[in-house]
């Protein structure tokens, strides 16, 4: 019994040996394993900053290139899926991630996480709730003091006022209207006539007469009558000939 106890006992050491080499000598031999990927995805230095009356920026950090979003909300919730706003996903794959978060409310208190996914994995990172407040405008600034106007002093007298004269209107003297005696129309001048002179078309002179030239001589038409007139003959002779050759054979 010891013996068998022992031998189960070697067995399973080398099987568990085996199950631990086999899988690490392999992943050493293959260049398409990636190690690193291995290591679960972990989220760092979270932090908002560049806060002003209406936006932020939101930073944090990753142990892996991964993508980047912020879900916030001005109340905190427990699930992700249940904050009110959210950017879209930057599919950059980065490890210091940056988000600019814009149209807020100015002095509001605003809840935020942040969530990085390595694509084609299930690696997925998501943070704990953070808070930042964003700006208050400034005060408007007090009144300018309106500056009361003193009341201006009589004028004291200098000495006795001597009476004014009064004025001496000249009557207006009305000048008698001269008037012009009126010009005489002149009557129109008349425009002198303007005479063309005719012109005068010369005549056509008339060309002399020329009779027609005389017709020449056709030696054509009489080259081609001597020409069958001597054809006609050539072929009479020729049966005058054949005729006289049959009579004497005859």
């Amino acid at each position: 019994m010891k013996l068998v106890k022992i031998g189960l006992t070697i067995i399973t050491s080398l099987a568990l040996m085996l199950s631990v080499c086999l899988p690490v000598q392999a992943s050493e031999e293959s260049d398409d394993v990636d190690l690193e990927a291995t290591v679960p995805l972990t989220i760092s230095d979270i932090s908002a900053s560049s806060i002003g009356y209406h936006s932020a920026t939101i930073s944090w950090k990753t142990n892996g290139d991964a993508t980047s979003q912020v879900f916030y909300d001005t109340v905190y919730h427990e699930n992700i899926g249940d904050y009110a706003y959210h950017t879209d996903v930057e599919i950059t794959l980065v490890t210091e991630h940056s988000v600019r978060l814009t149209g807020l409310s100015s002095r509001t208190t605003y809840h935020y996480r942040v969530r990085s996914t390595i694509p084609d994995t299930e690696f997925i990172v998501i943070s704990e709730d953070y808070t930042f407040r964003t700006s208050s405008p400034a005060p408007p600034g007090p009144a300018p003091p309106i500056e009361e106007e003193e009341p201006e002093e009589p004028e004291e007298p200098t000495g006795p006022t001597e009476p004014e004269e009064p004025e001496l209107v000249e009557p207006e003297r009305e000048e008698p209207e001269v008037v012009e005696p009126e010009e005489e129309p002149t009557p129109p001048e008349e425009e002198p006539e303007v005479i063309e002179p005719e012109v005068v078309e010369p005549e056509e002179e008339e060309e002399p007469y020329v009779p027609p030239a005389k017709p020449g001589t056709p030696w054509a038409l009489i080259g081609g009558v001597v020409g069958g007139l001597a054809a006609a003959g050539g072929i009479g002779y020729w049966l005058w000939r054949r005729r006289r050759k049959e009579a004497n054979y005859a």
